[in-house]
């Protein structure tokens, strides 16, 4: 029996996927899917991206939106809180959404903005 290489969609996956085709619609918008995690080697593991990065990084005029997607019942880890603490900090914005009107919602404020 062959070991499947992909695991099964999950609700945040599937959101995921919808939030970045409608974000993608927007010609006005940069957008980028951000990924980390880490990768099992023989001698240990290889791991890439920065903890707590957000989901998606949307760009506009200037300004960077960063949204984090959750599922109905999901929660930022300690490592997505402190990432968020540092890019608002800065001055970018940062939202966690459960919806696509949160996402929809959150691009309008960066448009806002810029």
């Amino acid at each position: 029996m062959k070991k499947r290489c992909f695991k099964k969609s999950t609700p945040e996956s599937l959101f995921l996927n919808a939030a970045l085709k409608m974000l993608c619609l927007d010609r006005d918008l940069f957008v980028m899917r951000n990924n980390t995690g880490a990768l099992k080697t023989e001698h240990g593991f290889i791991r890439f991206g920065y903890s707590g990065l957000a989901d998606i990084s949307v760009f506009h005029k200037g300004k960077v939106l960063f949204l984090e997607l959750k599922s109905d019942k999901g929660k930022q880890s300690e490592n997505q809180i402190t990432f968020q603490e540092k890019v608002q900090k800065v001055g970018c914005l940062y939202f966690v959404c459960k919806t696509l009107d949160e996402i929809q919602n959150a691009v309008n404020i960066l448009k806002t903005n810029s």
